[in-house]
């Protein structure tokens, strides 16, 4: 009963990674996130039911649009694989089973899946041309203070530190509308803290130094790696073109989820 109770949490984990891969699509094209139909990619022809099951689709269709005939780009498959496999290891480190149906890990797992899908949205978009969404922003705000609430009922003794949290979120969401109001956008590095905090709510202390370091270290291999081409630029302008190249929030959001996830399985191994 396990196995199939696995497998149900798989297929919503996969048709979640298709919604996200068309999430990011319509938010960096400005389009609509909530529409009545979807859409191949590169000729925009409505797609069919049968087109939008996750995973078989992209198989039988052979990763090719039959409108068309161009090939779909692989990342969608991919997410939609790696998102159920996500849901599936949050579900078996929480521990719930069939027989093992409690309430408060049930709530656990929803409040998880609905942080992961403001990550994996969030770096998606900022793998593609470094933005954040207002409307993504101020829904990862929301679920946090959500949470925080929750937490306050269920968890007595992080009572404080989630009032800290607080504060810092109404902090920072007060400078991004006030830098958003002087500029008519956001600021990326206003974006990037936020993103930071929410992780730090959501995952917990450890998690975010795993993620700070490893976000640290690779920007460090990335200078290694390009201090050939850098060095062609000078001053400002090497500078302006290293923070146009990377993408900080992308590279957080990945290693944010890998060491959650770790930790979660190796807290329940040991």
């Amino acid at each position: 009963m396990d196995i199939i109770f696995y497998i149900v949490i798989f297929i919503i984990g996969a048709c979640l990674g298709s919604f996200y891969a068309e999430t990011i699509h319509r938010i960096d094209k400005g389009q609509r996130v909530f529409s009545m139909y979807r859409y191949c990619p590169n000729c925009e022809k409505k797609l069919s039911l049968l087109e939008r099951i996750p995973i078989l689709s992209y198989i039988f269709s052979r990763g090719r649009c039959k409108k068309c005939n161009k090939k779909i780009d692989k990342k969608y498959i991919l997410l939609e694989i790696m998102t159920g496999c996500l849901l599936v290891l949050i579900a078996y480190g929480l521990n719930l089973t069939i027989s093992n149906f409690d309430i408060s890990k049930i709530i656990s797992l929803i409040f998880i899946t609905l942080y992961i899908s403001y990550i994996i949205i969030t770096s998606g978009l900022d793998k593609r041309n470094k933005s954040m969404s207002m409307q993504l922003l101020s829904f990862g705000i929301i679920i946090s203070l959500v949470y925080i609430i929750y937490l306050c009922f269920v968890d007595r003794v992080t009572v404080y530190l989630n009032i800290i949290h607080l504060i810092l979120m109404t902090i920072l969401l007060l400078l991004n509308i006030i830098n958003t109001k002087k500029k008519a956008q956001s600021s990326y590095t206003i974006d990037l803290l936020t993103t930071l905090l929410i992780m730090l709510i959501f995952t917990q202390e450890i998690a975010c130094i795993i993620t700070i370091i490893g976000t640290l270290i690779s920007i460090a291999l990335y200078i290694l790696i390009n201090k050939i081409s850098l060095r062609k630029v000078k001053g400002k302008n090497n500078m302006l073109e290293f923070s146009q190249k990377v993408r900080v929030i992308y590279i957080m959001g990945i290693l944010n989820i890998f060491s959650f996830i770790t930790l979660i399985i190796m807290s329940k191994i040991y």
